[in-house]
C-alpha cells in the first residue's frame, strides 16, 4: 500500500513571517516569527480527515516596550480536516 492509502497522516509544517496584535486601540508589530509544528490525521474518507493532535511552537522576536511579552506562544489543537483540491 502507497502512503496515500493509509489512514495515517502524519504532517510537519515550518512556517516564517510577521506577527502583530492589538491591546486598548494599539497596534503593535513583532519584526519576525518562526514557527514549527507537526502531528498526525485519521483519514476518514477522500475528503475528511480527524486530526486527532496538532502541536505548535511559535517564537517573535522583537516586543512593544511596556507590554506583556507574549512572543512565544505553545499549542495544541485537535479537529474535523476538510481537504479540497486533487485528491
Amino acid at each position: 500500500l502507497t502512503l496515500a492509502r493509509e489512514p495515517w497522516r502524519p504532517h510537519l509544517q515550518i512556517i516564517a513571517g510577521g506577527g502583530g496584535g492589538t491591546r486598548w486601540e494599539r497596534r503593535y508589530m513583532y519584526a519576525l516569527a518562526l514557527g514549527a509544528g507537526g502531528g498526525v490525521d485519521v483519514r476518514l474518507n477522500r475528503a475528511i480527515a480527524l486530526r486527532l493532535a496538532n502541536f505548535e511552537y511559535r517564537h517573535a522576536w522583537m516586543r512593544q516596550p511596556g507590554m506583556e511579552d507574549y512572543r512565544t506562544s505553545v499549542r495544541f489543537s485537535s479537529g474535523l480536516v476538510l481537504q479540497m483540491g486533487s485528491w
